[in-house]
């Protein structure tokens, strides 16, 4: 019989992929932990992630253009 893989965590077509993070993903990106990853979006230090079948992904884009902007406005302020 055939039975379909319902294994993926990622419930987004493989182009899509790379276009979204985790949270684990976000947290190693800044070398921070998951936990100040959801502080960082509460305080709005970051774009919040969008909620994709359950699980927050955050925007690759919105983080870049999010990292521009912090470095256009205030180059000694690190994240």
């Amino acid at each position: 019989s055939h039975s379909e893989v319902t294994m993926t965590k990622t419930p987004l077509p493989l182009g899509q992929q790379q276009k979204y993070m985790k949270r684990s993903d976000v947290a190693k990106r800044y070398g921070v932990t998951r936990t100040t990853v959801y502080r960082w979006v509460k305080e709005g230090r970051i774009p919040e992630p969008v909620d994709i079948a359950g699980t927050p992904l955050w925007k690759i884009s919105d983080l870049e253009r999010f990292e521009r902007e912090l470095s256009s406005d205030d180059s000694n302020h690190k994240v």
